[in-house]
């Protein structure tokens, strides 16, 4: 019986013990100079074996052995063979201690903890093997980075570029606004790779950036990767068409984004039609503002298509564009299907003479839309008669917003009577349009016996309706139905528990309980609430109307009919809050 006894079976107390109780196997050994051969010294014809007979004396005991030394070409090491020997049983612990005693200072060199080895460790930790090797994780390119801090230095050390200081503060909150710092395409790609794998972000303002296409496409395959950011926002960049491409492939895909913003992109038809693929295939997003760019007739017609077959959109700002004729009458009858649209702002485009009889057409069947404003649009007083046929059908529309529109006299008389029959309105504009004294009367009329609120130029401004009084109104009203809900959207919101949100949180938590605005609405109320204009406040406030009540009363404080009004609606909310704060 043969066995190999390599170095590290040595080290190994469980075969040492296994020689031990093997009482024919003795250990041939050479103990003088014992030295590891490094394989270009090996004669030619030798196959790496290197084989010596010397006499070895050790203490009172001669020992006659055989060496042999087999080289490792791969990690130049040395190995002992161990054979059976017929003329005289040697004990494995006593040569053992023999070629400790003798090579001590060279094996040490090889393994210095070769004592703690031989004296056998309980731990099978510190064995010498190279199992471990084999098994190894290999190392992480990036060390645990909820934030995307240490990624984002890396990459910028890469590109040449300076990390931003501000963005390295920012990185770890929920909300990032990053708004006006001209950060280009370089500084997007940085930004982007650090975002792939942020856990943190849920809501990001990038508006105002002088963001490209190859930074709006850095943009969007971040967020094919992050399944975090609820909230994006891109206004007032130039991503073009190749960066709306890009985005259109990620709405495809990506299934946590509630709210884009591509106001002021300068973009055109082709970039509308471009991103109808996109919008055609996502249910999850519900909130897009493609305000301030120049999407036309046929942009219209495209975004038209996608409004008749998406399920998830229920607010659409597409105003301050140019959607003209078939463009105005592809959205409008769109409204016929859709079952989920709730806010629709087409103000200042042109909808005209044809969009007003689609909405004739159209709005009677609709049984979604709450919240329509078509301020400036060219409509006629032909126009406003044909809207108002539709307005009189109608079932669930409750503000329409018809201001600067040269409608004349007889179009808001026939405004008005459609008001009449329709008692869901609560909310009618018509700011900067013209009125005589009889349609004077019958608004007073109006609001007099129902719960209407007519806007208008009055007479002389006095007493004359204003525009965040009637938000006020409206939100007073949502705050009576929704004030529980509010209440517990804004606590969730309020992850640090601090009491406090910033106007973006609290604008996302009134969308997500109901409250429907238009946009310009939903920010003069942010701004009237923010009393302290310092961006965050309590929500404890919001529920109990003080912010509001206590701005309105500074800014309006000259005037004895606000107070008076102001003073009866805190009164008359404090007797409904009560319920819920």
């Amino acid at each position: 019986m043969t066995q190999i006894c390599t170095k590290q079976s040595f080290l190994r107390p469980q075969t040492a013990a296994q020689l031990k109780n093997d009482d024919d196997i003795s250990l041939q050994l050479d103990t003088l100079n014992i030295r590891p051969l490094s394989a270009h010294t090996i004669p030619a014809g030798q196959n790496g074996t290197f084989l010596r007979d010397d006499g070895v004396t050790n203490g009172d005991k001669d020992y006659s052995v055989t060496e042999r030394l087999r080289i490792d070409p791969v990690l130049d090491q040395f190995s002992f063979r161990a054979r059976s020997a017929r003329k005289k049983k040697l004990n494995v612990k006593t040569v053992t201690e023999a070629w400790l005693k003798k090579t001590r200072s060279e094996v040490e060199e090889i393994h210095p903890f070769i004592d703690q080895s031989l004296d056998g460790l309980d731990n099978s930790d510190e064995y010498d093997t190279d199992i471990e090797e084999d098994f190894s994780k290999p190392e992480s390119k990036y060390r645990a980075d909820p934030t995307g801090i240490y990624r984002y230095e890396k990459k910028c050390i890469k590109s040449g570029i300076l990390p931003i200081s501000y963005l390295k503060r920012q990185m770890g909150r929920r909300n990032v606004k990053m708004r006006h710092r001209y950060l280009g395409n370089e500084a997007m790609k940085a930004i982007a790779e650090a975002l792939k794998v942020n856990t943190v972000t849920e809501n990001l303002d990038l508006s105002d950036n002088y963001i490209q296409c190859n930074g709006a496409s850095y943009i969007a395959e971040m967020l094919l990767d992050n399944m975090f950011i609820i909230h994006m926002n891109l206004s007032d960049n130039f991503i073009g068409t190749r960066g709306v491409e890009a985005l259109s492939v990620m709405l495809q895909n990506n299934t946590t984004l509630k709210t884009l913003s591509l106001s002021g992109n300068q973009l055109c038809d082709r970039d509308a039609g471009v991103l109808v693929d996109g919008l055609m295939n996502n249910d999850t997003l519900q909130s897009l503002d493609l305000s301030n760019n120049n999407i036309g007739e046929l942009g219209g017609i495209y975004l038209g298509k996608v409004l008749a077959i998406n399920e998830g959109l229920f607010d659409l700002d597409l105003s301050w564009n140019c959607i003209t004729r078939k463009g105005a009458v592809g959205v409008v009858q769109a409204l016929k299907s859709n079952k989920v649209l709730e806010v629709l702002d087409i103000s200042w485009n042109g909808i005209g003479l044809e969009g007003a009889a689609a909405l004739q057409k159209y709005l009677p069947g609709n049984t979604k839309l709450r919240i329509l404003d078509l301020t400036n649009n060219r409509l006629t007083e032909e126009a406003a008669k044909k809207l108002a046929i539709g307005l009189k059908k109608n079932k669930v529309l409750e503000t329409i917003i018809l201001n600067l529109n040269a409608m004349k006299n007889e179009g808001v008389e026939a405004i008005l009577k459609a008001a009449q029959v329709n008692l869901v309105l609560k909310l009618i504009s018509l700011e900067e349009v013209g009125l005589n004294a009889s349609n004077y009367n019958l608004m007073q009329e109006l609001c007099e016996d129902r719960d209407l609120t007519i806007l208008h130029g009055g007479t002389g401004g006095y007493k004359r309706p204003t525009a965040i009084k009637s938000t006020l109104n409206i939100f007073q009203v949502f705050l009576e139905k929704n004030g529980s809900d509010l209440k517990r959207a804004l606590e969730q919101q309020d992850k640090g528990e601090i009491g406090a949100l910033c106007s973006d949180e609290v604008k996302f938590c009134l969308k997500d309980t109901g409250l429907r605005l238009t946009n310009r609405q939903l920010d003069m109320l942010i701004e009237e609430i923010d009393a302290s204009t310092a961006g965050n406040f309590k929500y404890s406030d919001i529920l109990s109307i003080n912010a509001v009540t206590e701005h309105f009363k500074r800014k309006y404080s000259n005037s004895l009919s606000d107070n008076e009004s102001i003073n009866s609606m805190t009164k008359h909310m404090a007797r409904h809050v009560t319920t819920f704060t």
